[in-house]
């Protein structure tokens, strides 16, 4: 998203189940056209050194020992190492 540029807000549970681990979570949006990505996504939109990323299972659930803080550059890495897990079905 263009630094500066107008963006809407919309809360989303990726999950079809409730339980107390269907988290709902924020998606930004450009109002006009933008280009998704680039080079240096996601550490420009993320402007904390570290945050938590959990791993549920296909039964959406967190699968507690693939879910920890990791630091901001690591993200995707972590992202991709979790999707090969068989154990996970959902990051």
């Amino acid at each position: 998203m263009p630094k500066g540029a107008p963006y809407i807000i919309v809360a989303h549970r990726p999950f079809s189940g409730l339980n107390p681990y269907a988290e709902t979570g924020s998606i930004f949006l450009c109002v006009e056209d933008c280009a998704a990505g680039g080079p240096d996504f996601p550490t420009r939109m993320l402007t904390s050194p570290s945050y938590i990323v959990r791993g549920h299972s296909s039964d959406e659930r967190i699968v507690r020992d693939r879910s920890s803080v990791i630091g901001t550059p690591y993200i995707p890495a972590r992202c991709a190492r979790l999707f090969t897990d068989p154990q996970i079905g959902f990051v």
